[in-house]
C-alpha cells in the first residue's frame, strides 16, 4: 500500500489491520501495521475508535450512548471487552456490518450489506462516496472515509469460517482458510487442485457462494 501522499495514514489495530484473519495447519497469524512501515508518524485507531467517531459524525444518538455504556463498564473506561469490537457493531446494525479496512488508496472503508439500511444512512451521513470522520469536538480525524457496499456481511463470513473451523478434520484437503473483508469472501486454501469439487460438495448450500479457492 502506498502512503507517499496521503495526508493522514491510519493504523487500525485488532480486527481491523488484520485484512485476513486466518487458520492454517501450519500457522495463525495476524499481520500487524507497525509505524516502521510508514514514512510519516501513523495515526493508531482501533475499531472501537472507528465506532465512536462514526457516532459523533453522524450524529447518532443511540450508537453514542450504546458506546458510553460500554465504557461504563469497563475499567478506566477501556472499552475493549465490553464493547466486543466487530461484534458490537453487528448487533447494532442488525447483522448488516461487512468489517472495515484501509484500501490501496489509504481510504478508511466501512462496509455494509448492499440495499441495507445500514449502507444508506452511513453513506448519506458521511458525504457518500467520500467523507469524513470527526471527533466530538469537530476535529478531523480521519479525512478520507469510504462506505462500501457488500454482498455478505461481517456475521455471514464468520459464519463460514467457524464451520470451517469446527469441522477442519473433516476437510482434509484444504491446508488454510481466512476471511478476506476486502474482497467480501472467504478464501480457501486446498492442499491439491484437484479437490476443490470435493470441497464444493461437501460445503452446505447456504455456504457454497461466499468463498473463493486458493
Amino acid at each position: 500500500m502506498s502512503t507517499k501522499n496521503v495526508k493522514k495514514v491510519i493504523a487500525l489495530i485488532l480486527s481491523i489491520i488484520t485484512l485476513f484473519v486466518c487458520f492454517s495447519v501450519y500457522a495463525s497469524n495476524n499481520s500487524l501495521l507497525s509505524q516502521n512501515n510508514f514514512e510519516q508518524e501513523a495515526l493508531y485507531l482501533s475499531e472501537e475508535d472507528v465506532f465512536e467517531y462514526l457516532g459523533f459524525t453522524c450524529k447518532e444518538t443511540p450508537l453514542q450512548d450504546e458506546i458510553a455504556k460500554a465504557k461504563s463498564l469497563s475499567p478506566n473506561g477501556i472499552i475493549l471487552s465490553a464493547f466486543g469490537t466487530d461484534d458490537f457493531f453487528s448487533d447494532f446494525t442488525n447483522g448488516e456490518y461487512g468489517g472495515m479496512y484501509l484500501d490501496d488508496r489509504g481510504n478508511l472503508t466501512i462496509c455494509f450489506k448492499e440495499n441495507s439500511n445500514s449502507y444508506a444512512k452511513y453513506a448519506a451521513k458521511t458525504q457518500k462516496p467520500l467523507g469524513k470522520l470527526l471527533k466530538q469536538s469537530g476535529e478531523v480525524i480521519v479525512d478520507s472515509l469510504l462506505i462500501k457496499e457488500v454482498k455478505y456481511s461481517n456475521e455471514e463470513l464468520n459464519e463460514l469460517y467457524d464451520y470451517l473451523y469446527d469441522n477442519f478434520n473433516t476437510f482434509s484437503m484444504i491446508d488454510g482458510f481466512c476471511v478476506d473483508i476486502v474482497n467480501n469472501k472467504v478464501r480457501i486454501s486446498i492442499f491439491d487442485k484437484n479437490d476443490i469439487n470435493r470441497v464444493e460438495e461437501m460445503l452446505p448450500d447456504k455456504y457454497k457462494k461466499r468463498y473463493v479457492s486458493i
